[in-house]
């Protein structure tokens, strides 16, 4: 009885070992596990697409007075897919979003592709600022920083189509000041290139800029009002052109 007790002492002091390393190698184990999730937790990857398509009739389509410039035109004749999107997003770090928008439109008979968003966004840069630098679709109006999939109506307002030719997007930079009051207030300004219409092309400097001004709040639960005030003044308009359908930077 003493011989196997002393045999069994050992034996005891292994197993208590090996189960504390066991322990610990899942305690390690789920750390390890915790912290890879938080990282791709962080990163937040988004992907998206976005297909449209409409009718329309080229014989009756006029717009007197303006120079048609960007997507104002109509599309192809016949059936045909339009408009399409590829949107890819994500959170760089807790500092920085960025996102990129690859857009597919049919223009005589071929496919073109063209970057229509590329930018980098700051999070959390503090006192209500948020800074956002690249391609991005301008805050000049309520519609025209909103994606055509994502209209009430299948056409622009008759301004957005005759100004901007549908929508204002350019390069450059953008700084927003969020006001900390229950009404919403935001205060914006955007330096621009000047690339793209309804500018007449780059210059050296600031092509372009925009002043904006939103305010507004909720009606109950499901509604909401907004009203705003937005500025636009280009440096370059002498010898531009008029595309009607295009869809690179010129017009």
């Amino acid at each position: 009885m003493f011989a196997g007790e002393i045999l069994m002492r050992p034996l005891l002091l292994l197993a208590v070992i090996a189960a504390t390393l066991f322990n610990s190698n899942l305690v390690f184990a789920d750390s390890e596990a915790s912290a890879i999730k938080q990282q791709l937790d962080s990163i937040k990857k988004q992907y998206g697409q976005a297909i449209a398509g409409l009718d329309n009739n080229p014989e009756d389509y006029e717009l007197p007075g303006f120079a048609l410039g960007n997507e104002a035109g109509l599309g192809q004749q016949g059936l045909s897919v339009g408009h399409s999107e590829l949107v890819m997003s994500a959170n760089i770090d807790d500092k920085f979003f960025g996102k990129m928008t690859l857009a597919f439109v049919e223009h005589d008979a071929e496919t073109e592709t063209e970057i229509e968003e590329a930018f980098i966004q700051t999070l959390g840069l503090g006192n209500g600022f948020t800074l956002t630098a690249g391609r991005f679709l301008s805050e000049v109006g309520y519609l025209n920083q909103q994606h055509a999939h994502a209209w009430d109506f299948a056409d622009a307002p008759l301004i957005y189509r005759g100004l901007f030719g549908d929508q204002l997007i350019d390069d450059g930079m953008q700084m927003t000041w969020l006001a900390p009051t229950e009404l919403f207030l935001q205060l914006g300004t955007e330096l621009l290139s000047g690339s793209r219409f309804p500018a007449a092309g780059r210059t050296n400097g600031i092509g372009a800029w925009t002043a904006f001004i939103d305010i507004g709040g909720d009606i109950g639960i499901e509604h909401s009002w907004q009203l705003g005030l937005s500025h636009w003044q280009v440096n370059n308009m002498a010898g531009r052109a008029s595309g009607g359908h295009a869809h690179g930077g010129d017009a």
